[in-house]
């Protein structure tokens, strides 16, 4: 029976399918090309053995079929030969003609040199003809597949006699599978609101065109799998699985991105000493972006004298967005309905339109009615949600017992008050006032306004 390789269980959604003819590559080329695949952390299904003559394409290698993204037939001499492999290339063209450009083909020409479709054709109408003479098939069958070949042959594909050797080979198709990969599998969550704003004013601080790591990083194992996934991101995988220590990870990746212009997104750091551990002790080369989302502006103090670090503060969302974005989750519309107008207004101001609380509380009244609206307004009123409050109180946890008591004190006292007295307050108290001021401000969790309050 076909078997599955990529250290997973039958019922894993692979995302890479091979149909080889076994005598021809499989012992060569098709297993260099599988490694190279599952070494950049893509699930590929290969299939060891040919099943009897007469079997369906059923159970476990239908599913692997059916859930593959990029189907992969390396065509060989004598591919054509077997009943088995064009039974696979047959249902492999009729998922991709069916799957509305989800699924893609990217074949291989084994063996060969052959300029154009035609020859191809000829090459395996003739095999199919053996086939026909051998095995009794029937006439619809020899139709069947001569149109399969036929299609597969006019798609642009690999040959591999033009390159050099088969490692070249392999590298470009492993690159064009990732790549591939990439774009279809970004998922983006469906209610992104008032984002442009956004957008244009981060597309300026990055000047393009100019000449989950907080819980990973915590642990030095976690550290090193994110310097692991850095390199495998860049197509440096080779050789990561030696990393065993963040010194020698922080080596290779130096040596990565010395010779590359990246674009490298870090998001949720809470210590600076996690950026460099990640991007390495080396100059990045010109025109390179990192880009560092965190809780605390500490981070950003990164001792690299040809580093230009630029501060973009995240602005609470206007009224207007915030509304939307509550209809979005409760309506499955843009605004909120008539009768829901007021109290979802009262319901947006006391969520002090932050994104996450108007997402959980929006989800959480979609198709209620109005007497549990107005008590859920009226909750907020008195305390956040419970699941808001758990993301929130992420930062107040990170403080010191002091600066907790330093930010307690101004949360139930001094709110718009001049920050003096409480100043002197916390100093004859021996806190250390000033320090725990500076860390509840870099936290973004107080703020000084005008009038120094």
């Amino acid at each position: 029976m076909a078997s599955a390789d990529a250290g997973t269980a039958l019922e894993t959604e692979y995302q890479v399918f091979l149909s080889f003819r076994g005598p021809d590559t499989r012992t060569g080329f098709t297993d260099i090309l599988f490694h190279s695949l599952i070494d950049h952390g893509i699930c590929v299904f290969r299939d060891d053995e040919e099943l009897p003559v007469g079997e369906r394409i059923e159970g476990s290698l239908e599913q692997a079929m059916d859930n593959s993204k990029i189907y992969i037939p390396i065509l060989s001499q004598t591919y054509a030969s077997s009943k088995w492999c064009l039974r696979e290339l047959e249902q492999i063209m009729a998922n991709t003609s069916k799957s509305e450009g989800d699924k893609e083909i990217l074949p291989i020409f084994f063996d060969m040199e052959l300029e154009d479709v035609k020859l191809k054709t000829t090459l395996y109408t003739n095999a199919i003809l053996r086939l026909q003479s051998e095995k009794k098939l029937s006439n619809e069958q020899i139709d069947a597949w001569r149109e399969v070949l036929k299609e597969v042959g006019a798609i642009k594909g690999w040959e591999v006699k033009k390159y050099r050797g088969h490692g070249e080979l392999i590298k470009l198709v492993t690159e064009k599978v990732v790549e591939k990969l990439k774009r279809k599998d970004k998922l983006v969550t469906e209610h992104l609101v008032g984002i442009d704003d956004h957008v244009v004013a981060i597309n300026e601080l990055l000047d393009i065109n100019s000449g989950d790591v907080r819980a990973k990083s915590s642990r030095i194992d976690g550290l090193i799998e994110l310097q692991k996934k850095l390199l495998s991101e860049i197509a440096v995988h080779a050789g990561t699985k030696s990393i065993d220590e963040i010194d020698y990870g922080m080596q290779r990746i130096g040596e990565a991105l010395s010779n590359k212009k990246v674009f490298i997104v870090i998001d949720d750091v809470d210590k600076s000493e996690h950026v460099e551990k990640l991007l390495g002790k080396r100059t990045l080369r010109s025109r390179s972006r990192i880009l560092i989302t965190t809780r605390n502006k500490d981070v950003l103090q990164i001792h690299r004298s040809k580093y230009h670090i630029l501060d973009f503060e995240m602005q609470v969302m206007s009224t207007n967005c915030a509304l939307e974005l509550l209809s979005r989750h409760a309506f499955n519309n843009d605004s909120p309905l008539d009768d829901y107008d007021d109290l979802s207004r009262e319901i947006v101001s006391a969520t002090g339109r932050l994104p996450l609380a108007l997402e959980v509380i929006g989800s959480f009244l979609y198709e209620k009615g109005q007497q549990i609206w107005q008590e859920t307004s009226e909750k907020l009123s008195k305390a956040p949600h419970k699941d808001v409050f758990g993301k929130l109180k992420i930062s107040y946890d990170a403080l010191t017992l002091e600066q907790e008591q330093i930010f307690l004190d101004i949360a139930c006292f001094f709110i718009d008050e001049d920050k003096t007295n409480p100043i002197y307050m916390w100093k004859s108290c021996e806190f250390s006032a000033d320090t725990g001021l500076h860390v509840l401000i870099d936290m973004s969790l107080v703020k000084i306004g005008e009038n120094n309050k």
